[in-house]
């Protein structure tokens, strides 16, 4: 992987193609044994070597990437990862080793692919204004809109304070429009399509 400019242990997990600005991106996952890391790199089509996306910490994540087709853009989830400690107990059962962290969704960012400049295009508390949700994240980004206005996502939701057994989760398929600051709910997800 080091001839192409990605990180020496690195797996690409998924490659796009920005067909306005031939830009390849691979979403890639970085070895790194205190959180599930994945970066972002880019490349025009015909240059040999990746370029870094951003300049996350070491503990934030890039996910979930999408193109818009008509646009030079790329969107994609951050999120923040913390570690847990060892000996903490969720329930009834002690974490095991490899659940040693836990993450917060940050955001959808925007990648400009002329140039690779990224930006912060909705934030934890406007998704959560958006919704009027107690709580709500981004689990997923299925698709960007053609024209880059917008992204098809899913959304979790929690109706209220969690604690006991108050409030619950609900996953939705959804549209939200960043431009205009709208969310439009298409079809709420079983557990089994939710991610």
């Amino acid at each position: 992987m080091r001839n192409l400019g990605l990180p020496e242990w690195s797996t690409i997990r998924q490659l796009l193609f920005n067909p306005v600005t031939g830009a390849l991106i691979a979403s890639i996952r970085v070895r790194n044994k205190d959180y599930p890391i994945s970066r972002l790199y880019w490349r025009k089509k015909r240059e040999r070597w990746y370029r870094q996306l951003g300049k996350p910490k070491a503990n934030v994540s890039y996910e979930s990437p999408v193109v818009a087709a008509s646009v030079p853009f790329l969107f994609f989830n951050v999120t923040k990862y913390t570690k847990l400690s060892p000996n903490l107990v969720v329930g009834v059962r002690k974490l095991r080793p490899r659940q040693l962290w836990a993450g917060d969704w940050v955001g959808v960012y925007q990648a400009d692919l002329r140039n690779g400049t990224v930006c912060t295009v909705l934030e934890q508390e406007t998704l959560r204004q958006l919704t009027g949700a107690h709580r709500a994240w981004i689990t997923n980004l299925v698709a960007g809109w053609r024209d880059g206005r917008g992204l098809y996502c899913v959304v979790g939701l929690l109706a209220g304070p969690s604690t006991q057994g108050q409030g619950g989760v609900a996953y939705y398929l959804c549209g939200i429009d960043l431009a205009r600051r709208r969310l439009t709910k298409i079809s709420r997800l079983e557990s089994g399509d939710s991610h």
